[in-house]
């Protein structure tokens, strides 16, 4: 099931973003070497040959299905990098917003990445992890005074969504659905229609959770974290989530104490053609939502 929403301004631009291929995981893995051994014995391999090799020899004593577990096991992975920078001088704000869902627009996204096989550069078999780095802050002042924690209370959050294009063949007959749909790349002056995809641990209508942070009733969203409650110094925070995440009870809970949402289901749905957006979200007058820098790296198997 999908959501569709229309973009009334575009998003960044995949170009604006500063995409970076990593490997980090496979120097991680091996063995260390000093310096000088690197220079006299290692040529200058790229890190996914270093995997195929890898791959190669262990198939000479093992069946293929029993290397790809090894190698999953092993977390043997390349990663991709989509970097937005905004500076503290200049960071990307989010006011208080509307108490009813918000649809996909230009106004709260804050990071979108290039389609996956763009900003992965060759054949992947699947994505195994995505990791976001947030570096923000709230209007510093603000919240109840019976508060427990750092975090419950805190009405400034991210939200993570799959933003997939819609088949040419749709296109092509043209959109009849009385939903508004997303617009990918309209600043310029394409018109390929894109469309938010459902986690499938949500409800539509957000029954089952007192916290709108969770799914925020639409749907198509996955919350990542929330800001420290009145506190308007910037703190960068990781979050990571796996293909492989399970929904935990009480998510609501692990807000109020974390300030973390849960991402089962998210790295599970994306696609070769999907995007990763990176919603920015502020509720209640005079809460604010101060971004510096997002940063999401995809960890992948070849």
């Amino acid at each position: 099931m999908w959501l569709h929403y229309n973009l009334l301004q575009p998003p960044p631009h995949p170009s604006d973003s500063i995409i970076h291929h990593s490997s980090e995981q496979y120097r991680s893995m091996g063995t260390t070497y000093s310096q000088s051994d690197e220079e006299e014995h290692i040529p200058d391999r790229e890190p996914e040959d270093i995997i195929l090799e890898t791959k190669s020899i262990l198939m000479t004593r093992l069946p293929k299905e029993l290397v790809d577990i090894i190698v999953e096991e092993a977390e043997f992975w390349l990663s991709a990098t989509s970097e937005h920078d905004y500076g503290r001088g200049s960071p990307f704000v989010v006011e208080n917003g509307p108490n009813d869902p918000v649809p996909f627009d230009r106004q709260r996204c804050c990071a979108i990445t290039p389609e996956m096989s763009t900003m992965i550069p060759h054949k992947f078999l699947g994505i195994r992890r995505v990791k976001f780095t947030i570096s923000s802050h709230d209007q510093g002042w603000g919240g109840e005074s019976n508060l427990k924690g750092q975090y419950e209370g805190s009405w400034t959050w991210f939200e993570a969504r799959i933003v997939r294009a819609l088949p040419e063949k749709l296109e092509a007959e043209g959109i009849t659905s009385p939903e508004p749909y997303l617009v990918r790349d309209l600043d310029m002056g394409t018109k390929n229609w894109s469309e938010t995809i459902k986690n499938p641990y949500a409800t539509k209508d957000g029954t089952g959770s007192k916290d709108p942070q969770v799914i925020n009733g639409t749907g198509d969203t996955w919350t990542i974290r929330r800001n420290l409650r009145a506190n308007n110094k910037f703190r960068k925070r990781v979050v990571v989530w796996s293909w492989d995440d399970e929904l935990e009870a009480n998510e609501e809970r692990k807000l109020n104490g974390q300030g973390i949402g849960q991402g089962a289901g998210f790295v599970e749905a994306l696609g070769k053609d999907d995007r990763i957006a990176v919603m920015a979200r502020a509720r209640y007058p005079g809460w604010m939502n101060f971004v510096e820098s997002v940063t999401i790296e995809v960890f992948y198997s070849i």
